[in-house]
């Protein structure tokens, strides 16, 4: 996608969120705290230094509107969905939407988006038209989430997949719980039996290296841009090249509004 680029680096935007005590970290970053002789204990705990597998279904802290979420012992209390939007398991991947719309689409481009008028500008979240009126997340009529879900739950914050990142331990699994299916897990770190999974496309080459990646849009737009259709998604990777295997997740790919990207819900406790 030739419009999608990043638009800081990961220092400066640790920098940029030390305010809200968060910092940026690649996947697998943990703390400094002792092992207990329990890593699964509860929480209440301290943290677990060890990444611990647990090869079950997570347990979940409730379901709302038939939809369930997961505690990840997060600082903010929010909780996190155990699926997409338009997917029935943690393993399944859901429906894509463009950012700020509620319904999925055969094909996604600037022409046959909702709010787009011509030459870069909208009739809604453009900066540009009428800089009087900035709203810098999306407004629950235009959140696939809870447009789709119900009145409590929304699209993360870009504020809210830092939290995740970083609060989280990630763990790459080929082969989720038997389903065949790749992803990335981001378990609690003093419960190892909470955690979410979030499934990765794979694609291998014939050296046997291998890139995967999946981007989730987030309700947080961009305005200091020339493109104000440009809105932060968040990324997860995984990559093999060579002897080298890396596990990655950013929080600040620009993508443009009407590109189409999955949603992964979160509800407030």
């Amino acid at each position: 996608m030739k419009e999608m680029k990043k638009f800081f680096s990961f220092a400066a935007f640790a920098l940029l969120t030390s305010a809200m005590a968060f910092s940026l970290a690649a996947c697998g970053g943990d703390d400094d705290e002792d092992t207990p002789e329990d890593p699964q204990e509860q929480p209440g705990g301290e943290d677990t230094e060890e990444i611990i597998d647990v090869p079950n279904p997570s347990i979940v802290a409730g379901t709302e509107g038939g939809h369930d979420y997961v505690d990840l012992g997060l600082p903010s209390g929010i909780m996190w969905a155990t699926c997409d939007v338009g997917a029935d398991k943690p393993e399944a991947s859901g429906n894509k939407y463009a950012w700020g719309e509620t319904e999925p689409k055969d094909s996604y481009d600037k022409e046959n988006y909702k709010y787009y008028i011509a030459n870069n500008t909208y009739t809604k979240y453009d900066g540009y038209t009428d800089a009087s009126v900035l709203l810098y997340t999306l407004e629950p009529e235009d959140d696939a989430a809870t447009v789709n879900w119900g009145s409590r739950w929304r699209m993360p914050t870009q504020g809210e997949f830092v939290e995740l990142f970083i609060n989280t331990h990630h763990l790459w699994k080929e082969n989720y719980n038997g389903t065949g299916v790749s992803g990335m897990k981001f378990i609690n770190k003093k419960d190892a039996k909470k955690y979410i999974f979030v499934p990765v496309e794979v694609s291998t080459r014939p050296n046997g290296d291998y890139y995967g990646t999946t981007r989730y849009w987030t309700s947080s737009i961009m305005y200091s841009r020339e493109e104000s259709g440009d809105v932060l998604s968040s990324e997860v990777t995984h990559s093999k090249f060579g002897d080298i295997i890396s596990d990655d997740c950013d929080t600040d790919f620009i993508v443009h509004r009407s590109y189409g990207l999955p949603v992964r819900p979160v509800i407030a406790k």
